[in-house]
């Protein structure tokens, strides 16, 4: 049989490093392209107005987005890879999460969210779909790792998944509802980026932690292993 490549432990370590890349990398970068973008207001826009038409930095924005995608794709893929026991559960998460990669951060790159005189162009609509897709596999990624944890014995995390399961769709609700200046509302209409960022915000804290509690639960259990090894039979 063959050796694998790595294993499952140093897959969980390459996913909390590539985690970590992709997210803080994607805050970090996007803000400073936004500093060469003087008519940008990160408040009131998305961030997809700075890969859009009209932007300086549009083919820059674009192209980081393609490359951070692959390191989140590579970030599912390692995630999948650190489980030696296969769960439906870790499957259907490390799927979801691939499925944001490609569908919000690469998708996002190849089709930028141009609009002309104020009406999304074809390329424009496939942007807020295949994004709509991947947004909306991060959505129910935390519903479903919420399952593996037990409510008694991890306290704490199940009871973080489930404020990011709740802020999460609330917050959705109100990016949603920003797209619009209906009567009365014009106040969250003119925080729309904002409310985009705080959710990003979410999400990524989100991944990070999850990364970083499965590193976390095997590196313990590798712990434990070491220093209180089973007596031999």
């Amino acid at each position: 049989m063959n050796r694998p490549l790595f294993s499952h432990f140093t897959w969980s370590k390459i996913a909390v490093v590539t985690c970590l890349v992709a997210c803080l990398g994607d805050m970090i970068l996007v803000n400073i392209f936004s500093r060469y973008y003087p008519q940008f207001n990160p408040v009131v826009q998305p961030t997809s107005a700075l890969g859009a038409l009209g932007s300086p930095v549009a083919h820059l924005v674009s192209a980081w987005w393609i490359i951070a995608g692959f390191i989140f794709l590579f970030f599912a893929i390692a995630f999948y890879l650190s489980e030696e026991k296969q769960t439906r559960v870790h499957i259907l998460t490390s799927w979801l999460f691939g499925l944001y990669a490609v569908g919000e951060e690469m998708g996002s790159g190849i089709f930028p969210g141009n609009r002309i005189l104020g009406h999304l162009t074809t390329i424009g609509i496939l942007h807020n779909v295949i994004g709509g897709i991947g947004t909306g596999a991060l959505l129910i990624s935390p519903f479903v790792i919420l399952r593996k944890y037990d409510w008694k014995e991890n306290y704490l995390m199940s009871r973080y998944l489930l404020f990011v399961c709740i802020s999460g769709i609330l917050i959705f609700i109100l990016f949603a509802i920003s797209h619009f200046s209906w009567p009365g509302m014009k106040w969250l209409y003119m925080r729309h980026g904002l409310i985009q960022r705080i959710f990003l915000i979410d999400y990524y804290l989100f991944m990070i932690v999850i990364a970083y509690k499965h590193y976390y639960d095997k590196w313990t259990t590798r712990m434990t292993s070491l220093f209180n090894p089973l007596p031999p039979h």
